[in-house]
Formats: structure tokens, sequence, C-alpha cells
């Protein structure tokens, strides 16, 4: 009979950006993934948004456009009472380093790939307190 268990290094439950992301990180830092995900199709909710990514204050920012007490102040006008300070802190914090590792994880293992920040597209709720253009980035398919 044959077993249906297996070890791995990491197990990632969702095949959107930020677990495919994980797993493709991983990867390339040698650990055995497994990534799952529930539906047929992946992409997440990234699959809807044109496969970008709201990374407020990275690298691909124009300098002095953002900081991440703007993009708080942003999260509080649009999530109200429903956001959870400490995640969203730990988030402001890693994201924009997540970007600067995209570009050294990708090129380790396809041709060079460009992160670009998507202009004349807000994301969601521009009117609101904090809100700001250069937040949305996007990567061509490779």
């Amino acid at each position: 009979m044959m077993s249906n268990e297996r070890q791995v290094d990491l197990l990632v439950l969702g095949g959107g950006a930020a677990g495919m992301t994980a797993a493709l990180t991983a990867a390339v830092l040698g650990l055995d993934v497994l990534l799952v995900e529930k539906t047929e199709r992946v992409g997440g909710t990234s699959a809807r948004s044109a496969g970008s990514l709201w990374v407020p204050n990275s690298r691909h920012s124009p300098p002095g456009s953002d900081s991440p007490d703007n993009a708080l102040r942003y999260l509080r006008a649009v999530l109200g009472n429903r956001l959870d300070e400490t995640r969203a802190r730990a988030f402001l914090d890693a994201a924009p380093e997540m970007v600067a590792s995209w570009k050294t994880t990708v090129r380790s293992l396809c041709a060079p790939t460009r992160i670009t920040r998507i202009t004349g597209r807000p994301w969601r709720e521009p009117h609101c307190r904090g809100a700001c253009w250069s937040r949305c980035h996007s990567t061509p398919p490779f």
C-alpha cells in the first residue's frame, strides 16, 4: 500500500503571490518545498489584480514619495477597527526588503526580470488619508 505522507522543509498553503514568493525563495535557499492550492487555479487575489502587489515604500517608489507611517495612515483609513496594527507594521517593515530580494531570487532561476512600478493606476480608495500612487508593483511573466 502506498503512503500519502511526504516530509518537507516548508509547506506553503496557497498559490497566490505571497505563497509563490515564499515557495520560490525557500527553494532557492535549498529547502524542500510543497505548495498546495485549494482551487483549480493558482494566483489568489493577485490573479484578479493584474498580478500586481501592494508594497509601500519600496526602492521602486520615487524618493520621498512614501513612508511606512503614511502607509499605516492609509491602512487605518481603509480598514478602520479591522486593522491589526502589529501585523500591518510587520508587513510594512518586511515588504520593501522582500521586493529588493525578489530581483536577486528570480535572477538566480531564470532570465533577468524587471519589477516595475505601475504608474497612473491607483490602488484601492485613493481618496483616503495616506493614499499614494507609487505602491503598486508588477513583474512581467517569467
